[in-house]
């Protein structure tokens, strides 16, 4: 297959941190991500992505959500590595302030830390779901179950159901500081670094498939207009949210195209090629690989081997 010669890769991150706990596998702790850029720079030709074309080792960075250590940890480390990246922001994050927090990080305190000590089973966890929080086992279990059950449902559907299981828990919400968002000042700095893009992630980092048309293009409309209000320029990239196939329509590439993006990311993990399309480009997902066996996935990647798509 000659055009795999011809391919391109995006890799999509979440986190760099050193959390403890890492549910969703979005982290990449610092000295991992380290010695991943150290590999690019060895292996690969890493250019912005609004300038990536299929070619032979060719790759471009992004990151999902607008987490803070995006600009704390990840940015210092690109400075060093003299790396570009594109950041996609759902715009919550900027509009809610400091003690925003998304709600699959919020449903994590809930099930793993204020269930842990409740000898209560079973109990409703989501909508259509019961689970045993006994058991650490049970917990984690209940947390990937409950999280693919509230990605369907729309932003305020989500809040409600969060309170109900705060309030079954007895617990009540705290924002913790290992899933703080990015202030505006923080996504002010970023934006100003030569090595950033800033892209739009939608308003609420909503599942579009799930939302009806006109909901849809509310979300990714003002997601890319507070941004550009923030920042003062225009926004030209998009990522879907989720970003799997259940998760993006022909809607929502519409959404994308009518709000005035140039290029939308999925989730789903395929090489760029020349068959690529501009609303539909693929992304793989990085996990917490030390440099090494990051270089064995990214020869995978290069041959048109792939891995399952993730949460973003």
């Amino acid at each position: 297959m000659a055009f795999l010669d011809e391919s391109a890769v995006i890799l999509m991150y979440h986190r760099v941190s050193s959390v403890d706990r890492d549910p969703f596998w979005l982290n990449v702790r610092p000295e991992r991500f380290r010695e991943q850029l150290a590999m690019l720079k060895k292996t690969a030709d890493v250019v912005p992505l609004r300038e990536l074309t299929p070619g032979a080792r060719r790759v471009a960075i992004t990151f999902d959500d607008g987490y803070a250590d995006n600009q704390e940890v990840a940015k210092p480390l690109l400075d060093d590595a003299a790396l570009p990246a594109t950041f996609f922001v759902s715009s919550c994050v900027v509009e809610q302030g400091p003690g925003f927090r998304f709600w699959w990080d919020r449903v994590e305190h809930l099930l793993l830390d204020h269930a842990s000590d409740l000898d209560i089973s079973p109990i409703r966890v989501a909508p259509g779901l019961r689970a045993d929080l006994r058991s650490t086992a049970g917990r984690f279990r209940a947390l990937a179950a409950a999280s693919r059950r509230l990605r369907v449902l729309g932003p305020f559907r989500i809040e409600q159901e969060l309170a109900n299981l705060a309030t079954r828990l007895g617990a009540q919400e705290t924002a913790c500081r290992c899933h703080r968002v990015m202030s505006e000042s923080q996504l002010r700095d970023l934006d100003a670094s030569p090595i950033a893009d800033i892209g739009g992630h939608t308003r609420s980092h909503a599942q579009l498939a799930s939302l009806d048309a006109p909901a849809q293009r509310a979300e990714v409309a003002l997601g890319r207009a507070v941004l550009e209000e923030t920042l003062d320029h225009p926004i030209e990239s998009f990522a879907y949210p989720f970003g799997g196939h259940e998760a993006f329509d022909r809607r929502s590439v519409g959404a994308a195209r009518r709000a005035g993006f140039v290029r939308a990311c999925t989730t789903i993990p395929r090489s760029v090629t020349r068959f690529a399309t501009r609303y539909r480009l693929p992304r793989f997902a990085v996990r917490d690989w030390s440099g090494a066996d990051f270089s064995l996935q990214l020869e995978r990647w290069f041959s048109g081997l792939g891995t399952g798509p993730l949460h973003s």
